[in-house]
């Protein structure tokens, strides 16, 4: 992870990213709570950089700031409950915060409220690609997922994200490459999260078929002990 921030934060200083090297410190903290959500964000905004996203440099500062910081609300380590948490954290920049309330993971939402949370996230270039790298980047947490978040991971790429990118290769052409690049790296995840959901699948049933069998074998050997006690009496 070290090396990560090292990255990050030498292209930040070379190209002048102000609020990147703000936000990079200013997360930093926080994140030694759940060094898994820093580590994500990280490598998520080291993919942005190195995708090369055509955009000015204080869209790609915003941009940045707002892939480090995001994290922080996703996993509740600072409150999200009042404009004022937020612009206490994020004081840098109104942009970053608006990216910031617009990526910030929803729960417990209706298949409507859903929606429109992610047509929200389409309508602006910028959240879309934050949502985007997050997603895409995704292998780096692959193994550690309980078959459920794998099963739950390959439901929501199918339903949202494909979609999403689809509709934002047209409304966002000078993103298309990088769009069909992402696209390809979470058909690829999507792919292998199936094969380990179908996997387990299997061998759920196998051993549900041996419980069954076991439970039958018990039945059985029951019935023999009880014709035996009944035959001595």
């Amino acid at each position: 992870m070290e090396e990560l921030i090292r990255y990050i934060r030498n292209y930040a200083a070379e190209n002048r990213r102000m609020y990147t090297l703000f936000s990079l410190d200013r997360v930093e903290e926080y994140y030694r709570q759940d060094p898994e959500t820093f580590r994500r964000c990280l490598l998520a905004c080291r993919l942005m950089i190195d995708l090369h996203v055509p955009v000015d440099a204080q869209e790609e500062d915003e941009l940045l700031s707002a892939l480090l910081c995001h994290g922080l609300a996703d996993a509740r380590l600072i409150g999200m409950s009042s404009d004022e948490n937020i612009e206490a954290f994020y004081p840098a920049s109104d942009r970053i915060r608006e990216l910031v309330r617009l990526v910030v993971a929803r729960k417990y939402l209706s298949d409507e409220k859903l929606k429109n949370y992610y047509d929200s996230i389409l309508a602006d270039r910028d959240a879309f690609l934050i949502k985007l790298a997050e997603r895409s980047n995704f292998s780096a947490n692959l193994h550690g997922l309980s078959i459920w978040d794998a099963r739950k991971y390959v439901q929501q790429t199918r339903a949202y994200y494909f979609p999403l990118c689809i509709k934002a290769k047209e409304q966002y052409p000078e993103l298309y490459g990088i769009i069909s690049v992402l696209m390809e790296k979470m058909r690829s995840l999507t792919d292998v999260a199936d094969i380990l959901s179908g996997r387990y699948q299997e061998r759920e049933i196998a051993l549900t078929r041996e419980v069954l069998d076991l439970r039958e074998e018990n039945a059985r050997i029951r019935g023999l002990i009880s014709s035996l006690e009944n035959s001595r009496a």
